[in-house]
């Protein structure tokens, strides 16, 4: 688990407070990882000093330089230096005289053009499998690098703030975006969680002035618990037990109180810490267990007929994924027969699950409930969109694919093997271009887009849209205000990375008619078709939708996951399939498949995630809308989607477009 520590101003306790927690889950037997991201600030190894008193002579700007010296070749683990059992710090670096010079000097920009992106979705692998916690000491404010540690790496965000509107509004206000940015990454990731710290708070001696506060926070962060507070729990009563106190003793100085101070005084900073560091430690789940607090009164308790598994802690392993598979989101299961030490009531068979990328569908509580019902137990491993290593078959129970490419990589690498398998489809999304609404508009003034019955949602003319491209109009020339002189484009990743990038080449391919048979023509195709890609897309493996993009590619399920007003949702007239392919490797993984596919629970489970069912079942999704009390888009036509070329002609294009050298995405 990845969780960044943020901060809007400086001055609130974040790195105290990270370094706190990290000393506390590192001596409850967790491999933690503490890294230093505020390049320009460093001081989390500052705080280990009473620990191991020698300075790193490395650290994360190292790192990064060496990365774009040698794209790939420094290897991460280089710059980690261990603190005590269980703790390893990566700190900003080497804090010699010239490390200012380096800071500075690193070229952000050229950074990610050259492929800064997936480094860091591989950084994000790695540290997923080889540490239990690691905690990222975000920069302050709004800025390139806070997008990296808030959107891009972590699954939670402890953003720090004290009793002041300049340091609550700015907080409030970098999570909404991080949440949006989270949205519009091109990977199949949960919605971010965020659990507010309020720090430095002085209960004591401003009593009153102390209830209002909390009254402040409670209303302001609100929506922010809703995504994990157990109902019946408000969060002023979780913020009475993990707000911070100020403590004038600790405030000189860069100390550890989590090692000196009481911990078992609900008034002092080492209880609120060890508190903070409980939840973290359950992923928020179960809070208010953790906290000491009751649900709901004793009379009214559910009782549950779930079963109740306590399963020892095993080391993750990760397991790669094939072929250079872009935007492939795989599932690698592995499964396991608990033996009986582990499992607390009868006999179960238990799925895990570690993969090259997290799927929201099975890191739902609901999908997790459903299956444990079901007599299986799933645990998933977070990885990167893509990598060039074969799955281990060994390993592999079974394998979950997005996108006609990496299931077709898959396949060859399991005939190579000689290996038997089959294959599910349990759901698909559909690719979609999200925008803002002035932007959206401004294309249905021009005759590309047209308003569905819904505002929200619009229809795309794609030809009609690249023939606009093609002319090169700015939002001004289409009417956008206030005064908007950026050329018309919409934001993809970078082909060679992303399948929904290569899901988009397709379907520009087959609205101009041009859908290729062979090599030659995917060549020819291609060619065609390479400027407007190449005018739109980065050389990063996601694109959120921003100021900078207004308008990007992404995947339906994405929105209707976690929807948010903001944005308008535009559907090509002949959509395009993103299918979800299961493959099963062994009969146990074949049972797991059955169930995806004819479950009703299951399948509205995925309905609720956003993805769409095959007919008979494929109602649910609209069902899923109205409970969610959402607006939904006209109903999409089953024999209308857009077709892709063959899998060996697809990848052709792929490579001529992104000049990706061996194969690309899908």
């Amino acid at each position: 688990m990845i969780v960044t520590f943020y901060s809007y101003k400086g001055g609130t306790g974040r790195t105290m407070a990270l370094a706190n927690i990290a000393v506390v889950l590192a001596r409850a037997g967790h491999r933690v990882l503490a890294v230093d991201f505020d390049l320009e600030a460093p001081g989390l190894a500052r705080y280990f000093e009473e620990i191991t008193p020698e300075p790193p002579r490395t650290g994360l700007i190292d790192l990064l330089l060496a990365e774009s010296a040698e794209p790939g070749g420094p290897d991460w683990r280089d710059h980690v230096v261990p603190i005590e059992r269980n703790l390893s710090l990566l700190a900003g670096g080497n804090q010699d005289r010239d490390y200012p010079a380096r800071v500075l000097g690193f070229d952000w920009g050229e950074f990610f053009r050259a492929g800064g992106g997936e480094f860091f979705e591989r950084l994000r692998a790695d540290w997923s499998a080889e540490y239990d916690f690691v905690l990222v000491d975000s920069r302050t404010g709004i800025t390139d690098t806070g997008g990296v540690c808030t959107i891009t790496l972590p699954d939670i965000v402890v953003p720090v703030f004290t009793a002041n509107h300049q340091s609550v509004d700015g907080v409030v206000d970098v999570m909404h975006r991080a949440q949006a940015g989270r949205q519009a990454l091109d990977y199949d990731r949960p919605p971010l969680v965020v659990l507010p710290l309020p720090a430095r708070f002085d209960g004591r001696t401003e009593r009153r002035s102390a209830q209002e506060w909390l009254e402040i926070f409670a209303d302001r962060f609100e929506p922010f618990y809703q995504d994990w507070l157990p109902r019946g729990i408000r969060p002023r009563q979780i913020l009475e037990r993990t707000k911070l106190p100020y403590v004038a003793y600790f405030s000189f100085g860069e100390r550890l109180p989590v090692r000196s101070d009481d911990a078992a005084d609900p008034e002092s900073l080492g209880y609120a810490l060890h508190t903070v560091a409980k939840l973290i430690e359950n992923g928020l789940s179960n809070a208010a267990e953790v906290v000491g607090l009751p649900t709901e009164p004793p009379a009214q308790r559910v009782r549950t007929d779930e079963p109740r598994l306590t399963v020892l802690r095993r080391r993750r392993r990760l397991l790669p994924v094939a072929h250079l598979i872009t935007s492939a989101i795989a599932l690698v299961g592995t499964i396991t027969l608990l033996v009986s030490q582990n499992v607390a009531l009868p006999f179960r068979q238990t799925i895990v699950l570690a993969g090259a990328a997290q799927t929201g569908y099975f890191d739902n509580p609901e999908v997790q409930r459903i299956l444990l019902r079901r007599g299986f137990s799933v645990r998933i491993t977070q990885a990167g969109d893509r990598t060039e290593s074969p799955v281990d078959l060994d390993s592999a129970a079974f394998v979950m694919t997005t996108g006609a490419l990496s299931t077709d990589a898959l396949r060859s690498q399991l005939e190579s093997a000689g290996r038997s398998s089959k294959s599910y489809e349990p759901f698909y999304s559909l690719l979609v271009v999200a925008g803002r609404h002035e932007h959206v508009a401004a294309l249905a003034s021009a005759g590309v887009a047209t308003p569905q019955e819904n505002p929200q949602f619009y229809s795309l003319d794609v030809q009609r849209f690249l023939d606009l491209l093609a002319r090169k109009p700015t939002w001004n020339d289409l009417g956008v205000t206030p005064d908007d002189a950026r050329s018309v484009a919409v934001g993809t990743a970078d082909v060679c990375r992303s399948g929904t990038a290569a899901g988009y080449l397709g379907l520009a391919a087959f609205a101009v008619g041009s859908v290729p048979a062979t090599l030659e023509d995917a060549r020819s195709i291609a060619t065609r078709l390479k400027p407007l890609v190449q005018q739109q897309g980065t050389p990063a493996p996601a694109v959120p939708l921003s100021d900078e993009s207004p308008l990007v590619v992404t995947s339906e399920h994405r929105y209707f996951a976690n929807p948010f007003g903001s944005v308008a949702l535009v559907y090509p007239r002949t959509p395009l399939r993103l299918r979800q392919t299961y493959t099963a490797l062994t009969p146990e993984a074949e049972r797991l498949g059955d169930l995806l596919v004819s479950d009703p629970e299951l399948l509205r489970a995925a309905a609720r995630s956003g993805y769409r069912a095959y007919p008979p079942a494929d109602g649910l999704f609209d069902q899923a809308r109205d409970e969610q009390g959402v607006a939904r888009p006209d109903a999409v036509r089953d024999d209308r989607f857009a077709v892709l070329p063959e899998p060996d002609v697809f990848r052709e294009m792929v490579r001529v477009v992104g000049d990706c050298g061996g194969s690309g995405g899908g």
